[in-house]
């Protein structure tokens, strides 16, 4: 919860995280925990928000903390191909998805530094990204990472030069407008996210930029817990029947909680 409540404050000030060294905390006290659990995808998601939103001011900062360092390792970490995807429960591909795009999205923020931007290749971050257009079935065919993965190469491409991704093979990625790489790359028909859905949010992205994909992310983040909180709740049937607003779920979660309190007290 600390790590999410970080992410927020975020989006609107950065300064008091800087003044408190927050980065630096926040990434020594989460390795051991990660050691100790495969499957930290929320937290992460939260750790990388947190991540990409100082990125925008503070790349330096975030480069010496760690950050970096945390950012490519969990994106190399991330192999949907050796995993099932028909198999896995859809909240966790869509946790990985919104991991994979602001990881992007910082990675192309922290690329404004050219010495950054040559950590990123060596680390192989670009190379990681490249799979990310390339290999559909790595993002689960998902348009918002795409996005995301092409603006972050066209980014580094500024700091690294175009050498680098002929070695690569991926000079179609930064030499052509990323419209056009975006049709030629976009895959929508395996996508868990609903193609009409898909099309609405590329058309904005592709107006606004990748802030909105980390909005975007969050919103979905708030969605997805406001589910996982129905799903603890004792519903009467006629409530599971019907979409329950955040508010009715919140008043229902207070009450059941107030319950549970007057139990352990009598």
């Amino acid at each position: 919860m600390s790590c999410a409540a970080l992410a927020n404050i975020s989006f609107m000030n950065t300064d008091s995280l800087i003044k408190y060294d927050t980065l630096t905390i926040v990434l020594n006290s989460i390795r051991q925990r990660f050691e100790s659990s495969m499957d930290q995808s929320l937290l992460k998601d939260q750790i990388i928000t947190l991540l990409a939103n100082m990125s925008q001011k503070h790349q330096l900062i975030v480069v010496s903390s760690g950050g970096l360092i945390f950012l490519i390792q969990t994106l190399l970490a991330i192999d949907i191909d050796n995993n099932d995807n028909r198999t896995m429960e859809r909240s966790k591909i869509l946790s990985i998805e919104r991991i994979q795009q602001k990881i992007a999205v910082a990675l192309a923020r922290l690329g404004n530094h050219k010495s950054t931007a040559k950590i990123i290749y060596k680390l192989n971050g670009v190379s990681k990204l490249i799979q990310l257009c390339k290999e559909p079935k790595q993002r689960n065919y998902s348009d918002t990472v795409l996005l995301a993965s092409i603006a972050a190469l066209k980014r580094l491409a500024q700091s690294i030069g175009r050498l680098p991704f002929k070695e690569l093979n991926a000079l179609d990625l930064i030499d052509s407008k990323l419209q056009d790489i975006f049709i030629q790359y976009s895959i929508k028909n395996e996508s868990l996210v609903p193609i009409q859905q898909q099309n609405s949010i590329t058309i904005v992205l592709l107006l606004i930029g990748p802030k909105l994909l980390l909005l975007h992310a969050l919103v979905r983040n708030v969605n997805d817990g406001f589910e996982r909180l129905r799903n603890h709740l004792p519903l009467l049937p006629n409530q599971r029947e019907k979409r329950l607003s955040k508010v009715e779920t919140l008043r229902l979660a207070i009450s059941y909680i107030k319950h549970l309190q007057n139990l352990l007290e009598s």
